[in-house]
């Protein structure tokens, strides 16, 4: 139980100091100002249809001042909800990007165990990828010690053959 309490609070402190999105903070602001612009009543009168087929929505802006506070309000929500979409579509973009690359060396014991991309946290952004070396031949014998070597100094390449597989639109 105890265990539990400790995953939780960690989770709790991980919440609340984690990375957020300006475009998604963005979008949150704007959303109550829109359902409080629209919704309160001030402005727009929508009425729930019924079986008779009742179906009225009217859009009053003949209040004088108050009519142009919200006007302003909803240019104003507007923005905000366009500016929050593009740069989340920004930041998608940037983060398709950035990998985080883990390379794991296998072959010592004779398990499958579990990636290592997997293992990466999760506050370095990203897309996860995974580079296998297998020191053990497909017989299940282990390979010289030169010929692992081999595999090692060819690294560079194979990464770069990872960015080459990736589209240009998320190119490096």
């Amino acid at each position: 139980m105890r265990r539990h309490f400790d995953n939780f609070i960690a989770g709790a402190i991980n919440w609340l100091w984690r990375k957020r999105s300006t475009g998604l903070t963005l979008i949150r602001i704007s959303i109550p100002v829109w359902l409080a612009l629209l919704g309160a009543g001030w402005g727009m009168k929508v009425f729930v249809p019924t079986s008779s087929g009742l179906l009225r929505f009217s859009l009053d802006m003949n209040q004088g001042p108050p009519a142009y506070l919200i006007v302003v309000g909803l240019l104003m929500a507007v923005l905000m909800s366009l500016a929050g979409f593009i740069l989340l579509f920004v930041e998608q973009r940037r983060l398709g990007k950035r990998r985080a690359v883990g390379i794991e060396l296998r072959g010592l014991r004779d398990t499958t165990g579990d990636p290592l991309k997997d293992k990466i946290p999760r506050t370095i952004s990203g897309r996860r990828e995974q580079i296998l070396i297998s020191i053990r031949r497909s017989d299940g014998r282990i390979l010289e010690p030169e010929d692992a070597l081999k595999q090692i100094i060819h690294l560079p390449m194979s990464i770069s053959r990872k960015r080459q597989t990736i589209s240009p639109l998320a190119s490096f």
